[in-house]
């Protein structure tokens, strides 16, 4: 699913601008990316968090359930989330832009537990996962050749991630406790828009976790087999954002 999202978005930021017919449209901003060396601006984004696991696929007893069975764990649904970010932008030269992006991330995602050995593909339990991050994405920018308003970029850097939901909450059916800090790397693709009085990017980045977020270990008691099921687990996300600068 995230694949396809991914994909999707491409797909459209391409479209985007492919159609655009700079030829006949006046120069907005002219000196836009010459006159200052530090930029300021704000981003609200869209974005669909994942999870990436690997199972063990070893018999064990989850509660409720009679006989041990062996369990995948994987996550089917996703639900989307928002973003909010502040933009500080530093001109390294006319090509490459230091950018750094604190801001604050929320999303959710459904964990779901499956008998691998059964007939049907009826989960066994689903765990719903909320995520509020407090983030800090310090990216590096690389901008082709500007035409007429249009400007493509590429980005690549890191995110450091402070999960504020990372304890598990009986009461919301989370049993697991995740890491407090998640560190990322992050790529993505985008389109500056220079308008009259201002800049828009519509940006398409894609977040992989480097460490397992369940490297402690620790569950709820008496929820211990849903974690002995998952020999790693990290998390991911699309994210879909628009730069006003």
């Amino acid at each position: 699913m995230l694949k396809k999202t991914i994909l999707s978005s491409l797909l459209a930021i391409f479209s985007l601008g492919c159609f655009a017919q700079p030829q006949w449209q006046e120069l907005n901003l002219r000196h836009y990316d010459e006159i200052k060396r530090i930029r300021f601006g704000f981003t609200l984004g869209a974005n669909i968090l994942d999870f990436s696991t690997i199972s063990v696929l070893k018999p064990v007893t989850l509660p409720g359930v009679a006989n041990p069975v062996r369990v995948r764990a994987d996550v089917v649904s996703m639900r989307p989330g928002f973003n909010i970010n502040a933009i500080m932008d530093y001109r390294i030269s006319g090509v490459f832009n230091a950018r750094i992006l604190p801001g604050i991330c929320f999303g959710s995602r459904d964990l779901q537990f499956y008998d691998e050995e059964a007939a049907g593909n009826e989960a066994l339990y689903t765990m719903p996962i909320q995520s509020n991050y407090i983030e800090l994405p310090i990216q590096l920018k690389y901008s082709a050749k500007r035409h007429s308003n249009f400007r493509p970029y590429i980005i690549g850097g890191i995110n450091l991630r402070s999960n504020l939901t990372y304890k598990d909450d009986e009461n919301s059916g989370n049993y697991f406790q995740f890491a407090r800090f998640e560190p990322f790397y992050e790529f993505g693709i985008g389109l500056d828009t220079y308008f009259y009085y201002f800049k828009l990017s519509v940006e398409l980045k894609v977040s992989k976790g480097i460490e397992n977020v369940l490297a402690k270990r620790k569950s709820t008691p008496g929820f211990d087999p849903y974690m002995e099921v998952i020999d790693k687990m990290n998390s991911q996300s699309i994210q879909l954002s628009f730069h006003f600068e």
